[in-house]
Formats: C-alpha cells, structure tokens, sequence
C-alpha cells in the first residue's frame, strides 16, 4: 500500500514530504524505491507518485523535457498535461489499438464503419478505463514565495490543493489529517525542524502499525536550498 505525503509551510519557505519505498507485484515486493524527486534542479519543486514506477519514469521524463526552464507554477502545470496527453494517447495506441491498425484518431473517426455498434462501443469503453496507472503529487514555491500543492489523476488532471499538507496513494487524506493535526502537530511546528522524529513516528504507528519503521523516508527541503535533508 503506498502513502506518499507533502506538507508545504510558506512562511518558513518548507517543504516536508514522506513516502514509503515499498513496490510488491503478485510475485514479490521489494522496500528499495524512492517515490519522491527534485523536479527543478535550482528550487525545491518536487514530484512524488504513486502507481506504476515503469509508466512513472516515462512520465517524468516527458515532464522534465517540456518543462525546460520553467519555474512557474502555470509552466508546471502545462508541462504535465502534456507529458499525460502524449503518454495516455501512446497507451491507447500500443495496448488498445494495435489489435486494429488503428491510431486513436483513425479508430474515432472511421470506427463505426469498421466495427459493429456493439464492439465499436466495447472498444471506447475500454480507452474510457485505460490509463497511465501514476498519479502524481507536486509541491514547490512560486516566484513570491507562495507554496502550491498540485494532485494529479491518473488520466493527467491537476488540480491545486487547498491545504497545507495532502496525500496520495491508498492512504486516505482523512487519516493524513488524523495522523497530523489530531495528534497535536501542525504542518507550521512540523516544518519548523522541532518535530520531524515526532511526526515520522505517527505517521508510522497509523500507516504501517505492525511493520517497521524504515519502511518510510522523511525528507525537508528549504525554497533556497538546492539539496533536501534526507531522513532515512
């Protein structure tokens, strides 16, 4: 079960994030990947993801290259969509279509004639529940110093998050919320560096209670410092 969690603090100019490191198929499992990395060299925007690490690598790839030299959270954006577009439309291509011959414009614009109604509508309820398999949560500063949190679906949908802190993965944001406000600690005393072993703690006695703690990596980044802190 994955959890990958940020929290932004824009007074301090702080990002904190945490995200286990655990990647198990029907086969076996293995606590050695880490969800979570720079997006832009020179400030802390980061990406962290859940899902498929195959389809992740292509994503961020096309991020990265359609990024360029943004920095601003309008470029951010944009280069996402982007990257989810190409990526969404390759999978339709090469693992919905490729039976047919068919591009995903051929198949929507000559489908009908080809196919019967039946399977013409079996073939787009597919394409309907295909899709990259990552979902993305996105965290950096803006050129005022303003932090944003951007959650992005599987099928390449941004949307900005209203609080400080949020999740992704199969951890629900209501036990985020639980595990960081209720217990008495506040994304703001969070950041400010006084409670990151406290934090670390509680976020573990309610996501892996029976497991062991190093199954999570903690890591604080300030807006200008160029490298995170790393709590392994």
């Amino acid at each position: 079960m994955t959890v990958c969690i940020a929290a932004i603090c824009s007074r301090l100019q702080y990002i904190i994030e945490v995200s286990d490191r655990l990647v198990s198929s029907d086969e076996t499992s293995a606590d050695a990947v880490l969800k979570m990395e720079t997006l832009v060299a020179d400030v802390p925007w980061t990406v962290m993801f859940a899902g498929l690490p195959t389809n992740y690598k292509r994503l961020i790839a096309r991020i990265k290259a359609n990024l360029g030299d943004g920095r601003a959270p309008a470029e951010i954006v944009q280069a996402v969509e982007e990257a989810y577009r190409i990526e969404l439309l390759k999978i339709h291509e090469t693992e919905v279509l490729i039976p047919y011959g068919m591009s995903r414009d051929d198949f929507f614009a000559h489908g009908k004639e080809r196919f019967t109604e039946y399977k013409f509508n079996a073939i787009v309820e597919v394409l309907e529940q295909t899709h990259t398999g990552v979902t993305l949560l996105i965290a950096g500063f803006d050129e005022r110093g303003d932090g944003h949190l951007y959650q992005v679906s599987c099928w390449g949908v941004v949307k900005e998050q209203p609080l400080e802190f949020h999740a992704i993965g199969k951890w629900e944001q209501h036990r985020v919320r639980h595990a960081l406000l209720d217990s008495g600690i506040c994304p703001f005393d969070l950041l400010s560096g006084r409670h990151l072993s406290t934090v670390r703690r509680e976020i573990c006695s309610r996501k892996y209670p029976y497991s062991r703690k190093e199954h999570l990596f903690l890591r604080v980044g300030a807006r200008r410092e160029r490298d995170f802190r790393a709590f392994a």
